[in-house]
């Protein structure tokens, strides 16, 4: 999916993808379908490797969730994400 956005982006056609997609009244379905895919391939590459994650003794959120915060299912791009807006 990056490598799709990547090679748009490459070719200076994004923003006119995304000027479509909104026109058309399909930007927000696509942008959370995307998120979706992001959250879903996160789950499929950490299958296997334990159970409820924890930072500090407390429970992290699911890979969804944590694209919709911080944009990415990494829990360490979460953590500082957190630490960052507490400042």
């Amino acid at each position: 999916m990056n490598t799709l956005l990547d090679a748009l982006r490459h070719l200076g056609l994004l923003r006119g993808v995304l000027e479509v997609l909104r026109k058309v009244g399909l930007l927000k379905v696509t942008f959370t379908a995307y998120q979706k895919v992001i959250a879903l391939e996160f789950r499929r590459r950490a299958k296997g490797h334990g159970g409820l994650e924890q930072a500090n003794g407390l429970p992290l959120p699911p890979a969804d969730m944590m694209v919709l915060v911080a944009g990415s299912p990494d829990r360490n791009w979460f953590l500082q994400c957190g630490v960052i807006n507490d400042n």
